[in-house]
């Protein structure tokens, strides 16, 4: 597979040969892959800056499009919309686990939030036009009930913390668009439900702190942007260790 992602280049276009004979051969890979996804046009993101941004969904002007995830994977001209959600319930964030059969081998090995795709048959139309908002609630919804058991019901309060758009070619972020969400939940009463993909385990903002290095990039950056947020904690710096501006170490 690594010999078909290393003729994508940064120009290469959707239907360009080397990416199709990328396609073909994540579909053999990955069957789930021949499913259609909703993307944009990584030059209609501009007004989105590199980073975490604090922004609205309405504020994202780039044209609403879907394609095969296939042809989409590791294509930096384009780049397809994640909701990446930070699972909490009182005081304790839930955290899954990426195991072996994982649809995202750029992940395996690492702590992170619930999210995924946003499929064709999650459009919501509004008069005609692709309603993003709905859309990618619907999504969102969809990929919590079937990564984690979580029903609308237990859903006590959600709201839109911001966006990750990560700039490096080669990385699991560089075409995607991360939607991150805080959601509180009435009950502790969820599981992950993907068998050798997904294993998940409840843990105390300590307990992240402490192992703040194990987390998949995305989740470091939405934990950072929340704990500076809600609990004045600034991390400086991260090596070996998550370096608070009190000068504390976890």
């Amino acid at each position: 597979m690594q010999m078909y992602i290393k003729n994508i280049q940064e120009t290469t276009k959707l239907f360009d040969k080397e990416n199709i004979e990328k396609a073909k051969k994540l579909e053999k890979l990955k069957p789930n892959t021949i499913e259609n996804i909703i993307y944009f046009n990584e030059n209609e993101l501009d007004n989105i800056k590199p980073g975490f941004s604090k922004v609205e969904l309405n504020e994202i002007k780039a044209k609403v499009l879907y394609e095969k995830r296939s042809l989409l994977e590791y294509l930096p001209m384009q780049r397809h919309p994640i909701p990446y959600c930070i699972i909490r319930c009182n005081d304790k964030y839930f955290l899954s686990l990426r195991e072996n059969g994982s649809g995202e081998v750029r992940l395996i090995g690492k702590k992170g939030l619930l999210g995924g795709h946003i499929d064709k048959k999650d459009i919501i139309y509004n008069k005609g036009n692709i309603d993003l908002q709905e859309t990618i609630k619907t999504g969102m919804l969809r990929e919590l009930k079937e990564e984690a058991g979580i029903e609308i019901d237990m859903i006590k309060h959600l709201r839109l913390l911001g966006l990750i758009k990560i700039e490096e070619l080669g990385s699991v972020e560089n075409d995607h668009l991360g939607i991150i969400y805080i959601i509180d939940l009435n009950t502790n009463k969820i599981k992950t439900m993907e068998e050798g993909v997904l294993s998940g385990e409840w843990f105390t903002a300590e307990e992240i702190l402490n192992n703040f290095n194990t987390l998949e990039s995305w989740s470091k950056i939405a934990f950072i942007e929340l704990f500076k947020e809600e609990k004045n904690i600034n991390i400086v710096s991260v090596d070996d260790s998550v370096i608070l501006d009190n000068d504390k170490e976890y």
